[in-house]
């Protein structure tokens, strides 16, 4: 169980024990000599005396006569050592094929081998816990441990293929001390600088590292969020990154080229399925987005939207077109002016213009400029970053239906209850007069329709205007 690494501490802790038991002895010596009595205010200073002989000499005399390296080098290699022995009889056990597997032998051992596993895992979780201190030239062997650990298991694409109960069997006795052990090393600086050193190649059991760091860091107290968040200041520092410029800069083409697989969760009665990184991550994460998005800080929700705009790259573009039609239903779903309409319309821009031309024309196609209820929508697109073929169906039916409106409207003898539906019409034909690359047919409806609107303005309002009239472009036209 040892591998012969006992002796390594044997005659250290036979000198301690003798030194306890004396110590013992003589404490119990010395109680029996001291008249008590059952009072709560002496018990609670015998107790005080007790807990105060846990700092005695004997305790620096432990960390200055252990040899940490080697002992802790030789737990991380068995540790190491037993989840590969674990693993290579998983998968004996599914390359037999056995119907029973808690009851063939193999299985006992590898029950065996877990326990092992456990062992260790929990020995240096206390090890590292009572000597962290004085393990600071063994922070790299921990980190290398970790990875390889990791490397072991889903979602890495290393990971063997074994039974999933047997996989999960494992899991819990090995990462849930290994999650423990990484809490207790955040606050030690050698640790940090081993995991944000630049020079590490970067691969996706380190990026899984940095991501459960970043999730730990809000329960940290101030100095250890400073220690991961800042990176080094100082020529003299060991160089080191900040935690979210590690994330960044520890790009994995491997896993995005082959997608992560996650067991899938069980939805409204259908079966358990397999899902992507992304997706298994998405539905939270959209959601707070879109919550920021819809928050009264522009600032925030601006940045919010750069966030959007990069994950989309991740999405499918079916899932991007889904996007892009609830963003609209929003949108026209909005009553009246505010900064939500406003943060919304700036998403929706900003990821139209994401979309293929196949896309813009079939997002033209589910909110038709025809129907008065999407022109609220369409208000808020930029047209420039439409396609040729949508940006012209655009033109040509908002046109058509300014026509149509104006005309009803002057039929009606111009009532004012008509007014803010002929305004939302109008403020459509203004944002395509706003665009570049106007088509010439485009231009010639555009001024049809305001000569007629000139002859429904009072003397007044012509005088107003006067200036206007006379720029270059309004002479230019018929």
């Amino acid at each position: 169980m040892y591998s012969g690494r006992l002796s390594l501490v044997g005659d250290l802790l036979q000198g301690l024990f003798k030194e306890a038991y004396s110590l013992h002895k003589g404490l119990m010596e010395l109680l029996v000599k001291i008249n008590l009595e059952d009072t709560a205010s002496e018990v609670s200073d015998i107790v005080r005396v007790i807990h105060s002989l846990q700092g005695v000499k004997y305790q620096s005399l432990v960390e200055d006569r252990l040899r940490h390296t080697d002992i802790a080098f030789s737990l991380c290699e068995d540790l190491y050592t037993s989840v590969q022995n674990c693993l290579e009889l998983a998968q004996q056990i599914q390359q037999a094929g056995l119907q029973e597997v808690v009851h063939c032998p193999e299985y006992k051992l590898f029950q065996k081998s877990t326990k092992m596993c456990r062992f260790f895992a929990n020995t240096l979780v206390h090890y590292t816990k009572e000597f962290k201190t004085c393990l600071a030239k063994s922070c790299c062997r921990f980190l290398r441990l970790y990875l390889q650990i990791h490397c072991k298991f889903p979602p890495s694409v290393c990971a063997p293929s074994v039974p999933s109960a047997l996989s999960e069997e494992l899991r819990v006795a090995v990462l849930v001390p290994m999650d423990a052990m990484l809490t207790q090393l955040l606050s030690f600086r050698p640790f940090a600088e081993s995991v944000l050193d630049p020079n590490h190649q970067c691969s996706t059991e380190l990026r899984l590292l940095l991501v459960n760091v970043l999730g730990k860091l809000s329960s940290q107290p101030e100095e250890v969020l400073w220690l991961w968040s800042d990176g080094s200041q100082f020529s003299e520092e060991t160089p080191r990154w900040s935690v979210f410029e590690a994330v960044y800069r520890c790009t994995c083409m491997l896993e995005r080229a082959v997608l992560v697989w996650l067991p899938g969760v069980m939805l409204r009665g259908q079966a358990q399925g397999r899902v992507s990184l992304h997706q298994h991550h998405f539905a939270s994460l959209k959601r707070s987005l879109l919550a920021t998005v819809l928050q009264a800080e522009t600032q925030t929700a601006v940045l919010a939207t750069d966030v959007w705009c990069f994950l989309a790259q991740y999405d499918t573009a079916e899932l991007s077109f889904h996007h892009v039609l609830l963003l609209a239903h929003l949108i026209r779903s909005c009553p009246g002016e505010g900064y939500q309409l406003f943060h919304l319309a700036l998403l929706l821009r900003r990821v139209l213009f994401l979309m293929t031309p196949k896309q813009q024309v079939a997002f033209v196609e589910h909110f038709p400029p025809a129907q008065e209820e999407n022109l609220c929508v369409l208000r808020h697109t930029l047209l420039r970053g439409l396609c040729a073929e949508a940006r012209m169906q655009v033109e040509k039916e908002v046109l058509s239906m300014a026509s149509v409106v104006l005309q009803e409207w002057q039929n009606n003898s111009y009532k004012m209850e008509e007014i803010p539906r002929l305004n939302r019409i109008l403020g459509c034909v203004l944002m395509l007069m706003g665009g570049s690359n106007l088509q010439a047919e485009c231009v010639i409806s555009s001024v049809k329709i305001i000569s007629q609107l000139w002859s429904c303005m009072s003397s007044n309002q012509v005088i107003r205007f006067h200036i206007h009239i006379m720029d270059p472009l309004y002479i230019k036209w018929p």
